[in-house]
């Protein structure tokens, strides 16, 4: 209910989206055939999930948060985001798997896409191997790739096995 009247001050201030996702604003780089009703179809379809998420939060843990003396940056901070975040982290495992494997979608359907909108960290690694012939750097960039994804996926599986153990 907090974002959803975020969006409505935005709203009622004259703006027609708060654009804070990149992808808000890449959308219709990436689709220029979309219409302008599409783009906002598709940003309605985010903000929704969003708004979705938070509703599921029960605003009486919100209110439990203020009456302790919580302000609305203390709400986000210990009870908001805490429970969002096995959301978040599941989104941010399958967009950096995603990330890893799209290598061949983009290239078979946009190799030189429109102002870099489809490179991906595999692209840049093939490049580096096949087209510059520097196969150690292009090992060394699947290695950074492969680093970056098990920071995130290594602490999230160890905590997911002592919730299972204690359960």
């Amino acid at each position: 209910a907090a974002m959803r009247e975020e969006y409505h001050a935005i709203v009622d201030a004259g703006f027609l989206l708060q654009v804070d996702d990149p992808a808000l604003a890449t959308y219709y780089i990436l689709h220029p055939d979309a219409s302008i009703e599409d783009c906002r179809r598709w940003a309605n379809l985010r903000v929704e999930t969003l708004n979705h998420a938070l509703r599921g939060i029960p605003e009486e843990l919100r209110e439990a948060a203020r009456v302790d003396g919580a302000g609305e940056w203390g709400v986000f901070r210990y009870v908001l985001l805490p429970l969002l975040t096995p959301i978040t982290l599941s989104a941010v495992i399958i967009l950096g798997h995603i990330s890893l494997k799209i290598y061949d979608l983009t290239v078979a359907m946009s190799p030189n896409g429109p102002a870099f909108a489809t490179d991906v960290p595999a692209n840049l690694m093939w490049q580096t191997a096949f087209k510059d012939n520097e196969f150690a750097k292009a090992a060394a960039i699947a290695m950074v790739m492969l680093v970056m994804v098990a920071v995130v996926i290594v602490p999230y599986l160890v905590w997911n096995r002592r919730q299972e153990a204690s359960a």
